[in-house]
């Protein structure tokens, strides 16, 4: 009787997937790789001092002959605190590979590759790859959330006198706010968690709570 033999202990890992109108994957599906293209294109914010400690491959949505959109998760550590955090960037290539530079280009032109300081910021808001024609946003950057950036940078007056008045009868005011980013979907949605400490003013009580806040693509929260 004929016997077909077992498969190997262990197999190989198949390669990334290749598209021909996308030569440029298979390097964008190498966390190393792109964890040194990251750190040679990637512009510091000027009062900031981060390395990029690696780079992983979160999420990959693709739309056939048109686009590719990678989601990647940097490990970042300040080298001024020794500080270590996680940060999410976005890539994104184009079948047409000029949209991408085209697109960046504008995006300069229009002051975006700047984008208000928030406790996230580490780089420029908006990069280009030449070598992959990869158009690059970095958290909390994104086209598709605008009110993201502010949201990120801490409640915004109307949205905070809304969480103070949670806390129930009496004076209170906000001593300081903790951003943390709790889910991040890439142009579709992102989950940011709000760490409030705050003090009556008129009493001296003091209380921590903490809110999470929501923001999605276009209208659709409002329909949630």
């Amino acid at each position: 009787m004929k016997t077909t033999p077992d498969p190997p202990a262990h197999a190989p890992v198949a390669p990334f997937p290749t598209a021909p109108l996308f030569p440029q994957l298979a390097t964008a599906a190498d966390p190393q790789a792109m964890r040194d293209i990251f750190r040679a294109h990637l512009r510091p914010l000027v009062e900031r001092s981060p390395e990029i400690l690696s780079c992983r491959l979160s999420h990959i949505r693709y739309r056939r002959n048109e686009r590719c959109l990678l989601q990647y998760t940097l490990h970042l550590v300040d080298r001024n605190t020794g500080v270590e955090r996680d940060l999410p960037v976005t890539g994104i290539v184009y079948a047409k590979k000029e949209r991408a530079e085209r697109a960046w280009s504008k995006l300069r032109a229009a002051g975006s590759d700047q984008g208000a300081p928030t406790p996230f910021s580490a780089f420029e808001a908006v990069a280009f790859v030449p070598e992959l024609a990869m158009l690059v946003h970095v958290f909390p950057h994104d086209r598709r959330l605008p009110n993201l950036p502010l949201l990120a940078a801490g409640p915004p007056p109307e949205l905070e006198a809304a969480l103070l008045e949670r806390l129930g009868p009496g004076a209170w005011s906000a001593k300081s706010w903790a951003v943390e980013s709790v889910r991040y979907r890439e142009q579709l949605s992102a989950v940011l968690r709000y760490e409030l400490r705050a003090r009556d003013t008129d009493t001296g009580a003091a209380t921590t709570r903490r809110f999470y806040v929501k923001t999605y693509r276009d209208d659709l929260g409002e329909s949630v």
